[in-house]
């Protein structure tokens, strides 16, 4: 049952590794001025993301993104050069960076983010309480080992498309969520 205070459907998203192709060891700080701007998105992520916006979540699609002020700034500028908004139709402001990783969680109980979020680390999405459905997109499988593995039971689970998490968030639903 949706919160009383929140009662619209409303999802959050990571960018790194679930919006962005992050290939393994990869460093921002190591990237030459603007290469970053060069970083690709997953098969199907813009199109998904406006899918998404247009026939289920509508405006409440939120970016949420943990990162230090140098990756910030470069993701900010990623999202300018990729014209993301335009793209996506996710709301400028509904982009959110934060610095810590249980803030994710945090800032979703502020924004009644319940219905779903989609991250690529297990760790994240441990910290979520009230958010009904989690993705994790992608894992990197070792980091999914060090929080215990991923169980087919838990309220967590493992996509690993866009195409395959379309599938399910757009999916015919009895119940409206």
């Amino acid at each position: 049952m949706l919160n009383k205070i929140y009662p619209e459907l409303a999802i959050g998203i990571d960018i790194g590794g679930v919006i962005t192709h992050i290939p393994d060891n990869f460093k921002f700080a190591d990237l030459a001025k603007d290469s970053h701007l060069k970083i690709t998105t997953k098969l199907g992520a813009f199109e998904a993301l406006r899918r998404l916006v247009t026939e289920k979540y509508h405006d409440n699609v939120f970016v949420i993104s943990k990162c230090n002020d140098l990756i910030e700034d470069r993701t900010k500028d990623w999202l300018i050069y990729h014209r993301f908004c335009e793209a996506t139709g996710i709301k400028a402001d509904h982009i959110i960076f934060c610095r810590n990783n249980p803030d994710k969680a945090e800032i979703c109980r502020g924004k009644g983010i319940q219905t779903a979020f989609i991250d690529n680390r297990m760790g994240i999405l441990k910290h979520f309480q009230e958010v009904r459905r989690l993705y994790l997109f992608c894992p990197d499988n070792d980091e999914v080992l060090q929080h215990g593995g991923y169980d087919p039971y838990s309220n967590i689970k493992l996509v690993n498309s866009w195409a395959e998490l379309l599938a399910i968030e757009l999916a015919p639903d009895k119940t409206g969520s």
